[in-house]
């Protein structure tokens, strides 16, 4: 798990800054009209990217684990490749024939970049599972390695063509091409290594469909929740004002590199501990040290972006958005809670419909505290809604994992570690932010050089309290070997 966990980590490091690098450029390039067109794009991609495929991958991933049978194992990689294909086709033609028609995106900003979006959706959708198929079958350092070289290139392709031309329809055209060449390449690459028929198995198929309709109501959900912010915001304010909402209440994005790689390969072992192995014990331990290492990461991090929040917004969207920073602090609140992912449990346990049960809650309950707060407050209201029913979830969730468990909530978390380990970052990054502010250099600097420090001092720390002791390490790497 270790390894598998670090190579994915690297890769997904480098994506998110490669687009990091992307945004960065644009920020600067891109008129605030012009970015608020961009995020919007996103906006549709994203979602279309995961309402789509419908945790297809996800349910490839649980059936793909819960079985030895090399035989099944081939009907599940097919039926998820048909299925996923099938849907990307017909989510390209709608977007396509939708604004042909006139339905949708047919103003004169959108319709020339249509039909590149639906490339880049075809792209995203059609691909969506091969990171779980490459980490399923072993084959994780393959799929990092490639993805290093990927986005390398990515990078320095997107500098050279923002320099050349700098306009909105040349950088969508670059997106959806990447996206296409990278989804070939990492199918055909699999294929080769490891050829499979392509024959859909129904009865199986209905199986994973039947799985992935609770977790893909779950993903549908999550995905109107996180951009029903934005949406909102939209309609109530114009282009200028939506791209500075929109920008400041990213996602941090190095926060889900490290916690989606993990949890991508924790979902596999956790599954394959709780219902091939049948070690519930096990299954606790391994989830509670992946929460205890994410804390020590997680943690410091919070720290850094709000003693250091004028650098970040500046160095990453430039002082254009610095007006944003008062809806940036908001946002920051929720941000410790992405030490750990409680639904990995409920998903591996089959209580899917719980995750669904909770997310609907949180939903509904954000839309219409948002709904109220845009009336009342603004962009501020929505944002406060949005922070306040993420913690109404994370108590939801650990609630019922307690319950499937037949665990008592002292026993879910190491409580006291992470409320220390909490504290103790928060200490070390005052105490810095002090010292680097004596620092006669550019606050650029000053924000790396705290940065770096806090996040080594926190960790030292840790590992001399023995919140991430060498033992957690030497077991993981043990059992992944003799798994």
């Amino acid at each position: 798990m270790v390894r598998d966990s670090v190579l994915l980590s690297a890769h997904r490091l480098l994506r998110s800054i490669s687009t990091l690098f992307l945004t960065m450029i644009l920020a600067r390039t891109l008129t605030m009209e012009e970015m608020g067109i961009y995020q919007l794009l996103l906006i549709i991609t994203i979602t279309l990217g995961a309402l789509v495929p419908f945790e297809m991958s996800t349910s490839f991933m649980y059936f793909h684990n819960k079985t030895d049978d090399a035989k099944e194992k081939n009907r599940i990689i097919s039926n998820t490749f048909v299925s996923l294909f099938l849907l990307a086709i017909l989510t390209f033609m709608i977007l396509y024939l939708g604004s042909t028609l006139g339905l949708f995106l047919t103003d004169d900003a959108m319709s020339p970049l249509v039909i590149w979006v639906g490339i880049w959706c075809f792209s995203i959708i059609a691909g969506s599972h091969l990171e779980n198929l490459y980490v399923s079958t072993d084959k994780a350092k393959l799929f990092s390695i490639f993805s290093l070289v990927y986005y390398l290139a990515y990078a320095a392709t997107a500098f050279l063509i923002i320099h050349r031309d700098g306009d909105l329809l040349s950088i969508i055209q670059f997106i959806a091409i990447f996206e296409l060449v990278r989804m070939i390449i990492l199918q055909a690459l699999y294929i080769v290594k490891q050829p499979f028929a392509l024959k859909v198995d129904w009865p199986l198929l209905k199986q994973q469909v039947i799985y992935t309709g609770s977790v893909g109501a779950v993903t549908a959900i999550t995905v109107v929740n996180g951009y029903a912010d934005k949406i909102l915001v939209k309609f109530f304010s114009n282009l200028e004002e939506f791209a500075i909402f929109a920008i400041v209440s990213k996602e941090i994005p190095f926060v889900l590199t490290i916690t989606a790689s993990v949890v991508t390969v924790m979902l596999s072992k956790l599954s394959h501990l709780y219902n091939v192995k049948n070690d519930v014990k096990r299954t606790l331990s391994l989830w509670q040290s992946t929460s205890k290492i994410l804390a020590v990461i997680i943690f410091p991090m919070f720290w850094i972006l709000l003693f250091y929040k004028e650098e970040y917004i500046s160095l990453i969207y430039s002082d254009m958005y610095l007006t944003g920073i008062p809806i940036f602090l908001i946002y920051l609140i929720k941000f410790p809670l992405s030490f750990t992912v409680f639904y990995t449990l409920l998903l591996i346990s089959g209580n899917q419909k719980l995750v669904l049960i909770n997310t609907a809650i949180v939903v509904g309950s954000n839309l219409v505290l948002s709904y109220i707060g845009v009336l009342s407050f603004g962009p501020y209201g929505v944002a406060v809604a949005t922070v306040s029913t993420a913690f109404i979830g994370a108590y939801l969730q650990q609630r019922d994992v307690c319950r499937v468990f037949g665990i008592k909530q002292r026993e879910l978390l190491p409580y006291l570690m992470i409320a220390r380990t909490f504290l103790i970052s928060g200490g070390i990054s005052y105490v810095v932010l002090q010292f680097t502010r004596f620092l006669p250099v550019h606050m650029f600097i000053q924000f790396f050089i705290g940065g770096l420090l806090i996040m080594i001092s926190t960790m030292a720390v840790s590992y001399k309290l023995k919140d991430i002791p060498s033992g957690h390490l030497s077991e993981a790497w043990r059992r992944r070997k003799t798994a």
